[in-house]
């Protein structure tokens, strides 16, 4: 009986469905052709900065035996240094 409804749903929205993907797959292509534009301006600007932004990285993941006690024991019980690297590297990912 649940699945006959939910198929007797499906066939119904279906069209409204596949126009609302359609929109958001629009959106994405636009939104990302404007990241691309955005990325070529920033790199054109500032040539060396993702090799400014690489050795932070590199800085950052070397303060390892600088952090706190209660922050390294933390990451002792996932895996140690490890974790921190990965931390850090998805952390500057999202900040380029």
């Amino acid at each position: 009986m649940m699945f006959d409804q939910l198929v007797l749903f499906f066939q119904d929205w279906w069209p409204l469905f596949g126009l609302v993907v359609a929109i958001m797959l629009v959106m994405a292509t636009d939104l990302f052709s404007k990241l691309a534009q955005f990325m070529r301006e920033v790199e054109q600007r500032y040539p060396n900065a993702v090799d400014v932004m690489l050795s932070r990285q590199q800085y950052v993941v070397d303060c390892y035996d600088r952090l706190p006690v209660r922050i390294r024991a933390g990451l002792a019980l996932i895996g140690g240094k490890q974790p921190w690297v990965w931390l850090v590297k998805a952390g500057y990912v999202y900040l380029r």
